[in-house]
């Protein structure tokens, strides 16, 4: 993406502020371009008086506001027949309709924060929120606020540093280019370690040792007291009850091996 900077440059110097809201609008609408270091760079122009800094921010708003419209409803129309498809053939084994509403209730919780934050901070995964927020059918009504919000901060970070900074705009820009990879890949990291957690746990491939352990007490004193009611529970119940709440075969030994020292004891 480096390479596109010195062509981009030299369009914005000979174009001014069309050029600058073309390259804001293509970026936001899904293509790779290093539009922040054009941004700021715009921001270090304006510090010579080739721009007006609030034109600047106007145009970045604006253009970054329309291409988020676009790449979202670019996804909408694509989560329209991704929809069809899914209600015509609820049991694919690709994306099956509970999982597909599950993560549309999810999306609707907290897809506003999502889009605010990848406007400004997470930067590299807008064009994706955008894409998903129209997949998953997200209003755009909820969309369009923190998506504006999101776009007003990014411009607000980006051309003062570039204003105040002058000719070293290339140098701060890298710098914020680089917290926003990291936090994106922390992010990353961080979501791909917990759904790896919750696979292993759902395949009851991740030992459950403290709930093991948590649960035995309980399976005494059931035994102990004849059940919780003092009355008593078929064996076919209680191992039922043991063996839904920890998944593993441990709990069924130690209730086995009670279950026989309490009837020989009663034999006695």
């Amino acid at each position: 993406m480096q390479t596109l900077l010195p062509p981009l440059l030299l369009l914005l110097q000979q174009f001014g502020y069309p050029a600058l809201w073309f390259f804001i609008f293509l970026a936001a609408s899904g293509l790779p371009l290093p539009v922040g270091l054009v941004v700021t760079s715009a921001g270090a122009f304006a510090a010579l008086g080739r721009f007006n800094v609030f034109a600047l921010i106007f145009i970045v708003i604006s253009a970054a506001t329309c291409g988020d419209a676009v790449s979202y409803w670019l996804g909408r129309r694509g989560g329209v027949y991704l929809s069809g498809w899914i209600k015509r053939h609820p049991h694919n084994r690709i994306l099956p309709q509970q999982t597909f509403e599950r993560s549309h209730r999810y999306f609707q919780r907290h897809g506003g924060w999502a889009i605010f934050i990848t406007r400004f901070l997470l930067s590299g995964l807008g064009g994706s929120i955008n894409l998903l927020a129209g997949l998953e059918l997200y209003p755009y009504a909820r969309f369009f606020w923190p998506d504006l919000l999101g776009n007003i901060i990014s411009a607000l970070i980006a051309i003062p540093l570039g204003f105040f900074f002058g000719s070293n705009w290339q140098y701060v820009a890298g710098l914020l280019s680089a917290f926003s990879l990291l936090v994106t890949v922390l992010l990353c990291g961080a979501l791909g370690i917990y759904i790896a957690f919750k696979l292993l746990r759902r395949y009851d491939l991740l030992p459950a040792f403290s709930l093991v352990r948590r649960e035995q007490p309980q399976a005494f004193l059931t035994l102990e007291a004849g059940g919780p009611d003092g009355g008593g529970l078929a064996p076919s119940v209680c191992v039922k009850r043991i063996h839904k709440k920890d998944k593993f075969y441990t709990s069924l030994y130690i209730f086995a091996s009670l279950w026989r020292k309490n009837e020989s004891e009663g034999l006695e």
